[in-house]
This record gives C-alpha cells, structure tokens and sequence, in this order.
C-alpha cells in the first residue's frame, strides 16, 4: 500500500515536464512493467531488504531510456572514505559506475551508503521468540514428567494397591 501511495499520483515538473513524461511512460524494466510499477517494486525491495538497485539503460547518445531492476541481495557497494565509488554485481562480477545505478535507500541514517529494511530489524525479534518457544518447551517436558516413584504399603483398600510415579 505504501508503494502504491507513493507511486499513485507522479507528476513531473519543469520546462521539460512533457519531454520527461513521455520517457518514464516509454519505460518497461525487464518484464514490460510500466515506470510506476517498477518504483513500486523497488520500494518495496527498499522496505524489505534496505536497499534496491536498478541499472539505468541508456540509447546510444546517452539519454536514459529505460530501467530494470536489479536484485538485492547480490549487489556489492564500493565504497571510499564514506562515498560509493561504483556498484558489483557479485554473481557476474559486473561493474557499474554510480551514475549508472538508481539506488532507493529505506531508512539510511547518518553517513550510511545503505539502508536498513524492515526484515533486519525483525531478525532479532524472530529469533528471540524461536529460542523462546524451544526453551519454553523443553523446560515443560522437564517440569511435567514424573520425577520419581514413591510406594504407598497401606492396608486402607481405599487407597490405591499401585505405585504413584512421579518422575523416572
């Protein structure tokens, strides 16, 4: 919902505001997506995961003319004293120069070149519960088995004949 919102309404402005519309209309990433839906997606990957790639295709006078997405989770930032200097692609050593990436950061704090998603956060927490639960558990069949076997020799015959088990 809250990449839809953002995405819901764009306009652009400026002298060029024409010119501009028609290219990011033309625009249709990898899979025929229109524009809103690629910074959709990229949002999303943004909230998710922290950041989100996506390589800016130019037409052979070096006009952008196109985006597609890159995935996450194997992009790899160069960085030099606090500025990215370019962007790998650790699966096929490919190398961009930073103008050549669109780069969406979700809550970047500071000097940080990358975000921090909503899953990193939630890791913690997730864990916590899994140990919680485990342990929860196992102190249960701990403290539920019988411990020990006491014999009751009684001649009451309302009491019963049997061995209480209270433990192993």
């Amino acid at each position: 919902l809250r990449a839809a919102a953002t995405v819901s309404s764009w306009k652009t402005k400026g002298s060029k505001d024409a010119k501009l519309e028609k290219i990011l209309n033309k625009m249709r990433g990898k899979n025929n997506q229109s524009f809103k839906l690629i910074i959709a997606n990229m949002l999303k990957m943004a909230w998710a995961c922290g950041d989100s790639y996506a390589e800016i295709i130019f037409d052979e006078k070096d006009r952008p003319i196109d985006l597609e997405i890159l995935p996450c989770d194997n992009i790899r930032q160069v960085i030099k004293r606090g500025k990215i200097i370019r962007y790998e692609e650790t699966t096929t050593q490919t190398k961009f120069e930073p103008w050549r990436i669109f780069h969406l950061c979700y809550q970047q704090r500071g000097a940080q070149t990358h975000g921090q998603g909503m899953i990193e956060g939630l890791q913690n927490i997730l864990l916590d519960y899994e140990q919680m639960l485990e342990l929860g558990t196992e102190i249960y069949e701990k403290l539920s088995r019988p411990r020990e076997v006491v014999f009751a020799n009684t001649d009451n015959q309302a009491k019963p004949q049997n061995p209480i088990v209270t433990g192993k």
